[in-house]
């Protein structure tokens, strides 16, 4: 499933979604529009903003509240990944420069903060307050999954419960939250609101889980990023906690010295694969992911009369079978 296939049903909305973007971004400061500038060359998914839109579809919601609150959904993913992008000196994002690494920190922190602000201000200032409060809630929880993040960086004690705390919050929220406001501005049956937010955590663990997975098994150049990234950075993913925990002592031992050498990407990066791949990381991980997959199609199957059901279906294949 290609994502553009799964997009066509929010085709029209998605071209408006870029124009609120463009006119979102408008600054009198030569500064912000610059690097405004370099982060709409740099589009991403705009996975988010599908999930909301077509669950929106799915409620009978007014299209431009729909678009307005994807547009802000957006802007708030974009803050964190320019956030995220600092704190882990990433010098890569989508094949292009990063705003920390064409700029600097001090400018990466400020984008972010002003995409932030621009969002809730929209939402002010259209009476959103509901999807206010949606979003208020999740960018709380992604901050509080950053802090988690950095503060288990490079500790080998990391359980697959203290991950899926992580990812919870810091992936997962937003996801929920932008399938709950579809519902949440629509006209939907009782419980539609908490099914979809249910339909949104799942997927959101799917994607995340999978992004996880590429860290070891994906190609640069489809990544727009360096492979292994994740660990030199000190990430602990699932691959790696459940090698990990299956692996011997000593096997064990290895991993730990591998990852403390400071010097992965030669010949000790392929010793470490073969490692993972031998105490099954790679394949738990991936039936993880497909399993939380599965569980999003199963919330979502009372819905299946609804004309954007399987555009959603589509959206959970999408998560486990994409290739960046």
């Amino acid at each position: 499933m290609k994502l553009a296939e799964l997009q066509s049903a929010v085709r029209g909305e998605l071209d408006e979604l870029e124009q609120q973007l463009s006119e979102a971004l408008v600054s009198h400061l030569p500064l912000i529009r610059t690097v405004a500038d370099h982060l709409l060359l740099t589009r991403g998914k705009r996975f988010r903003p599908t999930l909301l839109l077509l669950s929106a579809k799915m409620s009978n919601s007014p299209p431009s509240e729909a678009i307005r609150a994807a547009t802000v959904v957006e802007l708030i993913h974009t803050a964190t990944l320019i956030h995220d992008d600092s704190i882990d000196k990433s010098e890569l994002r989508r094949g292009v420069p990063t705003v920390n690494f064409k700029w600097d920190d001090d400018v990466s922190i400020a984008m972010g903060d002003f995409l932030y602000s621009k969002a809730f201000y929209l939402l002010v200032s259209n009476g959103m307050y509901e999807t206010m409060d949606i979003l208020a809630e999740a960018t709380h929880r992604m901050s509080v999954g950053e802090m988690l993040e950095i503060e288990r960086r490079d500790d080998v004690d990391v359980t697959e419960d203290d991950y899926m705390t992580m990812i919870t919050e810091k992936t997962a929220s937003l996801m929920s939250a932008s399938c709950e406001i579809g519902a949440v501005l629509g006209d939907t049956q009782d419980g539609a609101r908490g099914y979809f937010s249910r339909f949104g955590h799942a997927v959101g663990l799917a994607f995340q889980i999978t992004d996880d997975l590429f860290d070891f098994m994906g190609r640069e150049k489809e990544l727009g990023k360096e492979i292994g990234s994740d660990v030199r950075g000190g990430k602990f993913t699932l691959p790696l906690i459940a090698a990990l925990r299956n692996a011997t002592s000593r096997d064990r031992a290895r991993i730990h010295k591998i990852l403390k050498s400071g010097s992965l990407m030669d010949g000790n990066w392929q010793e470490l694969l073969t490692l993972i791949d031998e105490y099954d990381g790679i394949r738990y991980s991936r039936e993880r992911a497909f399993a939380y997959a599965a569980e999003a199609k199963d919330v979502i199957k009372r819905f299946e009369g609804s004309p954007c059901y399987p555009s959603l279906c589509s959206a959970v294949d999408y998560t486990v079978e994409r290739k960046r």
